[in-house]
């Protein structure tokens, strides 16, 4: 998770602490952290245009672990 919330802009640093204050990184499961960056990235997309190269890197992001997530499930079937 440390990982994850380190490669994130630094836009972001706010929500990064928010998260690593409110939740236990070591408990908190990848389908909640891309929960929790989905809502956020959703503000954000509100507040600017979407083609912000930040939100284009954050988007690969959560695109990147949704992917890991997916194959692993398909992996435990």
């Amino acid at each position: 998770m440390n990982k994850i919330l380190r490669s994130l802009p630094a836009k972001w640093r706010p929500k990064v602490t928010a998260i690593e204050e409110a939740k236990d990184l070591n408990t908190l499961s990848v389908e909640d952290l891309i929960s929790s960056l989905k809502c956020h990235k959703i503000g954000l997309n509100e507040q600017e245009p979407v083609r912000n190269p930040t939100c284009k890197i954050v988007h690969e992001i959560v695109s990147l672990i949704e992917s890991y997530v997916e194959w692993n499930v398909v992996q435990a079937w």
